[in-house]
């Protein structure tokens, strides 16, 4: 822009003297006005001296931002990515504050910015920033976190060196607020508004008036328009008058209420019941090995049974099965007839066949003498890593509409724990007020039918969002068939003492 206007001031210059002549040396008149044409110059070269320094300090500026954060990640990698918070921050940063950097030195092709094309393909995108938040919204869902504890980097009383930027809390209090949890995002908006330093200032007043509003909170958002917002922006005038005619109205948005999930440990255990569950050395099923070697197992509910066995999946076995299918996770999908990626359910999984892998060959025999079914009727075992916030959303194991006849349907459940989870992760059975810890090396074993086949819907459970850590399970599902004589329904069952949920 300021070239255009020295190219408009020079033909003002020339036609004023009625050409455009090279033969100034010839005219002290002309000379004089060439002192008036280099003092423009200079003048506007200060004002892009000006430009180019305030881009450069915010480039500095981002820059230096970016430094302190990687700093904080490089002292221990492991630690910051199994952190939500950290783990946001980063998405963020590669998804949207690279980009922004870049957008300061688009005009400059230089061997950064080549590079940076190059790099930019293996970068994080919106889509993956709209998961990592939301992997917040479900920690904080589920666990009834306080908002400024997350801001601050706390999770369950633990204080990580971690805390959120106002861009952070802005982008969690935006997803609150399309997902209509007024409440929730009047919380974020506020503590954006607090930590903020730069020109999104209206926007976080606004979106935080409106979140008043949606709560029937009127008086509150018309003050906050009408002190916060600045005098020049559009929208001031239309919004204060539609607080004041909402003063007048009493109807009140009414917020969903979410229920409590057992992951929060909100667990009341009935006396009668909890009075009976004991821990043990079991040898079942008069396994031989088992009478030698028994496992140490942990009665968590008596009907139906869920039980934990510990130290059954050693640390070799671990290392291998992470080792081996690492490079092949892919997004775990949900569903039998229709299968598909959703937030229902957020990790990576692979299936790994066991004869395949003869170094896990124990597993079978292992799981044969634990439960005494027949193990050859075993899906291929499945193995499950939760990133942000992870979980797998309230479901049974049991297959519902049409089962294969040749396999039957899921008698069995085995849920092997790959690896310790710092905070959450455990897996939460909703009917029955029961939370298995994730504790590495331990399995917890539940049929998810009835002796009569028919599915158990107490078995309902949700896979809890990992807080804090990394979350590894192996699965194995066994099926009905093959089981006939080995697991047949005992004479003096009862199938009206069957529980309808």
């Amino acid at each position: 822009m300021k070239f255009l206007l020295i190219f408009v001031f020079f033909i003002v210059f020339s036609l004023k003297n009625n050409q455009i002549s090279c033969d100034h040396f010839s005219s002290t008149d002309e000379l004089k006005s060439l002192v008036d044409l280099e003092s423009y110059l200079i003048e506007s070269l200060d004002e892009y001296i000006l430009e180019t320094q305030n881009v450069l300090n915010e480039v500095i500026r981002l820059r230096n931002e970016l430094t302190e954060e990687n700093g904080i990640a490089l002292e221990d990698v492991n630690d910051y990515v199994t952190n939500p918070i950290a783990a946001l921050k980063l998405i963020r940063r590669l998804s949207v504050d690279w980009l922004q950097l870049m957008e300061f030195l688009e005009t400059d092709e230089n061997d950064f910015s080549q590079l940076f094309k190059v790099f930019e393909k293996a970068f994080p995108d919106l889509s993956d920033l709209e998961g990592a938040v939301n992997g917040v919204i479900r920690i904080q869902s589920f666990y009834n976190l306080k908002t400024k504890d997350l801001v601050n980097g706390v999770l369950q009383g633990q204080y990580f060196e971690n805390s959120l930027s106002e861009k952070d809390c802005f982008e969690i209090a935006k997803s609150y607020f399309e997902m209509k949890q007024f409440k929730r995002s009047a919380e974020w908006f506020k503590e954006a508004k607090r930590l903020n330093f730069n020109s999104n200032h209206d926007s976080i007043v606004i979106y935080l008036a409106n979140s008043y509003g949606k709560l029937g909170k009127y008086k509150k958002a018309l003050h906050l328009i009408s002190e916060e917002l600045d005098d020049d922006n559009e929208n001031k005038n239309s919004l204060i008058k539609y607080y004041k005619e909402s003063l007048q109205k009493d109807t009140i948005f009414q917020e969903e209420h979410h229920k409590d999930h057992v992951c929060g440990g909100n667990i009341k255990v009935d006396p009668k019941i909890s009075k009976n569950l004991f821990c043990a050395y079991g040898h079942f099923y008069a396994a031989p090995f088992l009478k030698i070697a028994p496992f140490k197992v942990e009665y968590l509910n008596l009907d139906p049974p869920i039980r934990q066995f510990y130290d059954v999946v050693t640390d070799d076995e671990i290392e291998y099965i992470k080792k081996t299918t690492t490079p092949y996770l892919k997004r775990s999908k949900s569903g039998f007839e229709d299968p598909r990626v959703s937030d229902y359910r957020v990790s990576k999984s692979i299936g790994i066949a066991l004869k395949v892998h003869n170094f896990l060959s124990h597993f079978d025999q292992r799981l044969n003498d634990i439960t005494g079914l027949d193990t050859n009727s075993s899906e291929s075992l499945q193995v499950a890593n939760y990133g942000i916030g992870g979980h797998y959303d309230e479901h049974h194991d049991f297959i519902e509409g049409t089962v294969n006849e040749n396999e039957g349907n899921r008698i069995l459940t085995a849920l092997y724990y790959l690896e310790d989870v710092e905070l959450g992760g455990g897996t939460a059975f909703i009917h029955l007020n029961v939370l298995v810890p994730p504790i590495k090396n331990s399995m917890v074993l539940w049929y998810n039918l009835y002796p009569t086949g028919k599915p158990d819907y107490r078995t309902l459970h949700v896979g809890c969002p990992v807080i804090k850590g990394s979350k590894w399970i192996l699965t194995s599902w066994i099926r009905e068939r093959g089981q006939e004589l080995l697991s047949p329904c005992p004479v003096e069952y009862n199938p009206q003492m069957e529980t309808v949920i």
